[in-house]
């Protein structure tokens, strides 16, 4: 495909050992990255305190910061990274990720303002308020902001509500489809949760 074919020239014109490289540079968002590490999947073993998972994490996410500067570290894509680190070694889900991120995903999805995705929380407002009136005049009339709920499903391609093993289905499907499907998605998680949305707080 066009997409593995872009990924291995990139790959053949960085050199085998840039990954390699990569984990021994330091980088400014590392103390963001260390906050986020153990929020990442709290219940999951395999990234508790001081698990082989957490230092693999680490060590991707410092990774594609230093990789492209311009976008360093932004919120979600510790779950992504995360993700990518059930089923690949550590090398591959670096380019995993760098591969969402750079050739899949509308481009300044992941930046310092997090522009596209705040983009797409307005789109979907726009969608609820003429699919879904009531709940719309409901939320707005206490004062709740539908994008507080449903910014976390965009920025990590729904992989937060699910196992792992749904976790990785949603991530392609979403990624491959963006952004027809995460809208979709995200109509099927409000229709689900409409009852306790419309509830009286």
């Amino acid at each position: 495909s066009m997409l593995t074919a872009k990924l291995g020239k990139l790959m053949e014109e960085k050199g085998a050992d840039y990954y390699s490289r990569l984990c021994h540079c330091q980088t400014k968002c590392i103390k963001q990255i260390k906050l986020d590490l153990l929020r990442t999947l709290p219940n999951n073993r395999l990234f508790g305190k001081k698990s082989r998972g957490i230092e693999k994490l680490e060590r991707v996410l410092v990774a594609y910061s230093i990789h492209n500067p311009t976008v360093g570290y932004c919120q979600g894509m510790n779950m992504l990274a995360a993700v990518c680190l059930f089923y690949l070694n550590e090398e591959d889900a670096f380019w995993c990720l760098v591969s969402i991120i750079e050739h899949i995903l509308p481009a300044h999805y992941y930046s310092t303002n997090l522009i596209a995705a705040i983009a797409d929380q307005e789109v979907l407002k726009e969608m609820m308020a003429e699919k879904l009136p009531d709940l719309t005049a409901h939320l707005n009339e206490s004062g709740v902001d539908s994008s507080m709920i449903t910014f976390n499903w965009f920025v990590t391609l729904f992989c937060r509500p699910s196992s792992h093993g749904a976790n990785v289905e949603n991530m392609g499907l979403f990624a491959s489809q963006w952004p027809k499907d995460s809208f979709s998605c995200s109509f099927c998680h409000i229709q689900n949760e409409q009852e306790q949305l419309a509830s009286p707080r």
